[in-house]
């Protein structure tokens, strides 16, 4: 891990330990002067968020953004700081898991952005049981994956992505700014 993502880490991961509980709950900004994408991520942890995936898929979606998408080490690095817990949707699954490449390949992402990196855990994925066909952080702070079947309730991770007033800005963090009334 370079040193610029170890501090990355380090800077996000002691902004969620000094803001307390209550505030680790709420979306952070990966800022792009931080060398991040802009985007937003949430953890939705509380009991009545712990949802099958394509509850939690859904869900995000509702809310303006979509299940987190990590698209290389930096990225993961900062997500899994977010996440901060055991076990999380994500936003990678197998549209066609019997194409004959279990388990590892045919993996896509929920935005069709290229899936380019992974960060599978020990001996993941497994496709135990031949179901196991969504991503999830095994460990949320070891920003490790795994493979699981969907008929499990988990917490889940999502991110803001949107900049639909092409500004540069992604519009989740003006709406709660206020200097943007949510439009959807």
């Amino acid at each position: 891990m370079s040193m610029n993502i170890k501090a990355i880490v380090a800077g996000v991961v002691g902004v969620l330990a000094c803001a307390g509980t209550a505030q680790a709950q709420q979306a952070v900004q990966w800022k792009v002067s931080d060398g991040g994408n802009g985007h937003w991520y949430q953890r939705f942890a509380n009991p009545n968020d712990y949802m099958l995936w394509s509850e939690a898929r859904s869900r995000c979606e509702s809310i303006g953004g979509h299940l987190a998408t990590i698209v290389n080490s930096a990225e993961n690095a900062f997500a899994s700081a977010v996440d901060t817990g055991y076990a999380c949707w994500l936003g990678g699954f197998q549209p066609n898991p019997n194409n004959g490449c279990e388990p590892t390949c045919g993996w896509v992402w929920v935005t069709a952005e290229p899936w380019q990196f992974t960060n599978w855990d020990f001996r993941q994925p497994d496709n135990n049981f031949q179901r196991e066909h969504y991503l999830q952080y095994w460990n949320g702070q070891s920003g490790r994956w795994n493979d699981h079947e969907p008929t499990v309730r988990y917490p889940f991770l999502c991110e803001w992505d949107a900049d639909c007033n092409a500004d540069g800005i992604v519009d989740y963090g003006q709406i709660r700014a206020g200097d943007m009334n949510d439009a959807n």
